[in-house]
């Protein structure tokens, strides 16, 4: 687990939420009303329905559900990983794999899960503090892009070996451009 938080591939901001979520130290809805009864509701700001706890925020918001599904599916579909390496889906959503699997790119699924994370927490801090809701799908795809197009340029000579290996869901065009493929 903090071989994850600790890896040189991963993306700074989600490096920050993924320490935020794992020492519980994301203000969910009940707390911020703890502090500000006046300011802050108890329920969530993005589904309008449940009380906001960090468990409600990253596994059970029904606008959120909807997101992971998709992230689980592009990864079922793409990474070689099978409902096996799913069977305790929360933990590996929270925490990504923490150990290597024989043929699945562990490094950029953790990758991927890891944004995925972050996207739901900017989503949430969006609606609680701007009111408004952003496309997580597109926030996430655009983050995946911008952040391998940067490990792409910093690890040259092992992107395609850490990177594209056992995975389908990017590759390198002809000009070496790299390209998403979903």
């Amino acid at each position: 687990m903090c071989k994850n938080i600790n890896s040189p591939y991963a993306h700074s901001f989600a490096n920050n939420t993924d320490f935020k979520i794992r020492h519980r130290q994301i203000f969910s809805g009940i707390i911020l009303h703890q502090m500000n009864s006046v300011s802050y509701e108890r329920v969530c700001t993005v589904c309008n329905k449940n009380d906001e706890t960090l468990e409600h925020i990253f596994l059970t918001c029904p606008i959120c559900e909807v997101f992971i599904a998709r992230v689980q599916n592009l990864l079922t579909d793409n990474c070689k990983l099978s409902s096996k390496d799913f069977t305790d889906w929360d933990w590996t959503w929270l925490f990504g794999f923490s150990h290597k699997k024989g043929g699945i790119n562990t490094t950029l699924i953790n990758i991927l899960l890891s944004i995925a994370r972050h996207t739901i927490f900017i989503a949430r801090n969006y609606a609680l503090f701007e009111d408004v809701q952003i496309n997580r799908w597109l926030f996430f795809t655009s983050m995946v892009k911008s952040h391998l197009r940067l490990l792409k340029d910093a690890f040259k000579a092992t992107f395609q070996e850490t990177f594209l290996a056992n995975s389908s869901l990017c590759e390198l065009d002809q000009s070496g451009e790299l390209m998403l493929l979903f």
